[in-house]
């Protein structure tokens, strides 16, 4: 298995550079063969980098060796997008379904709040996934995606909470939030999906792990830094990146926020997806300075390999 998973990572990484040379050709930055990706530039990113990262740590997490089919699957959905194949979608939309099935049979092993938030982040990627194979632009099934990020880091601190005396109103407001927000992404409430965005920013400035861990070294400081400057970029007084990414009609330059904002809350994910990589090939530090270089307003925080449930 641990030869399949770093097989699979130096695709990952591949799909990594691609995105990153489409995100610069959509800058004016022409190099290589960026500007022929330039119009897949998110779904590279969001689909094929962190969709297939998180389906592996969540094979890792199951411990099966058939739990493999869902990073593999979005690999060649992946390739397939590449070559400008057109069920690249609905092969991504199986990818998906894939790693829903796996958090599912988590949860059968160890029912609890963060795995079923878990299972909830793939339910919204799910959502959003199936709505782009089937026409809708990469703009409607942002809030999805967000969603499927999000869940996904909340879930993992709030397995975390359980090092540190966390309130339990704390822990049920958070898993409230969070429910607020799939449903919201789901449904196409976007006020209401910014309105908990920042909500859980506070939440994480006030009950999360990171604040003790930061005056650690190593690993932990530099999640726990990602985690912080994650909530800090949030709550930002001016422009919430909530109200950023949801708002539908606002200034001139609105086309603009949305996409700053976007990638600042996105950078987190990029950060946790370096994190991966490091961790199980070798390889996530040089991307993880990648993301640094063009989203310096974040510092990543890696999402670890979780230990093979009991």
């Amino acid at each position: 298995m641990m030869t399949v998973r770093r097989g699979l990572l130096l695709f990952v990484a591949a799909a990594a550079l691609t995105a990153v040379l489409g995100g610069l050709a959509r800058l004016g930055l022409a190099i290589g063969f960026g500007p022929s990706v330039a119009d897949r530039h998110g779904p590279f990113f969001v689909l094929g980098v962190f969709g297939t990262v998180i389906s592996l740590e969540r094979a890792v997490a199951l411990g099966r060796s058939w739990a493999l089919a869902a990073p593999v699957v979005s690999i060649a959905a992946t390739l397939a997008l590449l070559a400008q194949l057109s069920f690249a979608p609905g092969l991504f939309v199986v990818a998906v379904a894939f790693t829903l099935i796996v958090n599912a049979a988590i949860i059968r092993r160890q029912s609890a709040a963060f795995t079923w938030l878990m299972l909830l982040g793939s339910v919204a990627s799910f959502a959003g996934t199936l709505g782009w194979a089937h026409g809708a632009t990469v703009f409607d099934v942002t809030p999805q995606w967000m969603s499927f990020f999000v869940l996904t880091i909340v879930a993992e601190r709030l397995e975390l909470s359980r090092l540190a005396p966390t309130p339990t109103w704390a822990s049920r407001a958070l898993v409230i939030v969070s429910l607020a927000l799939a449903g919201a992404s789901v449904l196409g409430l976007r006020l209401l999906m910014g309105a908990t965005l920042v909500l859980l920013g506070l939440w994480l400035a006030r009950f999360d792990l990171a604040r003790r861990t930061v005056r650690l070294s190593g690993l932990p400081r530099f999640t726990a830094l990602g985690v912080l400057a994650g909530a800090a970029i949030e709550l930002r007084k001016r422009k919430p990146v909530g109200s950023i990414v949801v708002t539908r009609a606002a200034p001139r330059n609105l086309e603009l926020m949305r996409n700053l904002g976007l990638h600042r809350l996105l950078t987190i994910d990029a950060g946790e997806a370096a994190g991966s990589l490091a961790r199980a090939g070798g390889v996530g530090h040089g991307y993880s300075n990648i993301a640094s270089m063009f989203e310096l307003q974040a510092i990543p925080a890696p999402l670890r390999f979780r230990r093979r449930l009991p």
